[in-house]
């Protein structure tokens, strides 16, 4: 049995003696059909909304920051976000050393000997007479250099290659909002380079952005961990969040759904205690039990009609 939108509506049309859909009816099935697929898409988000930590809405985000810039945007679709999860990743700083062979006049090329180290592709040069932000644009060979720029150079000169950002896996402690807009606030408008670098806090807004503070001065790699508030499915071949050891679970609460819609209150009932064991054999699985102290539950309004509510 396949486990999909489709299998799931009709799972509900054989339990109460309606003709199946197939892939071409799907799409265009109006009248109880849509009822049946309204009732499949609030069993799931009542479900996701009954915990906001079931593991398949885990998600891990990655966020390369900017320098200077310290607000970033949630992800659209969190619905929790773990605050003592937020750290910079680690990323080591590689160097090479070599020197100039023949001195260059206005050219991308360059050739270099007394090689200290591996160039690679990408990496920073810098050294007397590199004019300019210049990386090594390509290279047939450790000798042979490419640059992103034309540069004129003596011969002999030592050159620097670097590459990567020179940090340690760290990470963030969360500060509260109202103790940064008192104390370091500024941080945020002062455009002196000097105050930036690798930062320290996690902020949560309540414009539902991020904060790091201090001010980045380099493009930090950040990881942090959210549930996600999944979306209702759509397509036929939509797969729900849910696992499918628990399909017996959505149909349950489709079915307390459509028995109300049919005005089968009996009916309803007995789906719905069906519905509310299934949910808790599902907490005493799955759901951890250690607090998410400083989590961020996002509110969302939309695309939360007909959200199955069981009292």
């Amino acid at each position: 049995m396949a486990y999909n939108f489709l299998e799931l509506v009709n799972e509900i049309n054989r339990r109460l003696n309606e003709v199946e859909l197939n892939t071409t009816t799907f799409p265009t099935a109006i009248g109880f059909y849509q009822t049946a697929k309204d009732a499949v898409n609030s069993s799931i988000r009542h479900i996701n909304h009954e915990e906001f930590s079931w593991p398949w809405n885990h998600r891990e985000e990655e966020e390369v920051l900017s320098a200077g810039i310290v607000r970033y945007s949630y992800p659209e679709d969190a619905k929790l976000i773990h605050m003592d999860s937020f750290r910079i990743k680690r990323n080591e700083k590689i160097t090479s050393t070599a020197r100039v062979n023949g001195a260059t006049s206005n050219t991308t090329t360059l050739v270099v000997d007394t090689n200290v180290g591996t160039i690679t592709a990408g990496m920073t040069v810098t050294g007397e007479g590199i004019v300019g932000t210049v990386t090594v644009s390509s290279l047939s060979d450790q000798n042979n250099l490419v640059l992103s720029t034309q540069q004129t150079l003596s011969d002999d000169v030592s050159l620097t290659f670097t590459k990567g950002l020179g940090v340690e896996t760290k990470k963030l402690k969360a500060m509260d909002y109202q103790e940064y807009l008192d104390n370091y606030v500024d941080h945020e408008y002062n455009t002196n380079n000097s105050i930036r670098t690798v930062p320290r806090n996690i902020i949560r807004t309540p414009s539902q952005e991020f904060i790091f503070y201090p001010c980045p001065d380099k493009a930090y790699e950040v990881v942090y961990e959210y549930y996600q508030n999944p979306v209702s499915l759509s397509l036929h071949s939509d797969v729900p969040s849910v696992p499918k050891e628990f399909q017996h679970v959505i149909v349950d609460g489709a079915m307390f759904y459509a028995y109300q819609f049919r005005g089968d209150t009996q009916s309803a009932q007995i789906s719905q205690q069906k519905f509310e064991q299934g949910i808790k054999y599902m907490r005493s699985l799955y759901i951890n039990r250690y607090d998410y102290l400083r989590s961020s539950m996002i509110v969302q309004t939309s695309g939360v009609n007909n959200v199955l509510r069981v009292s």
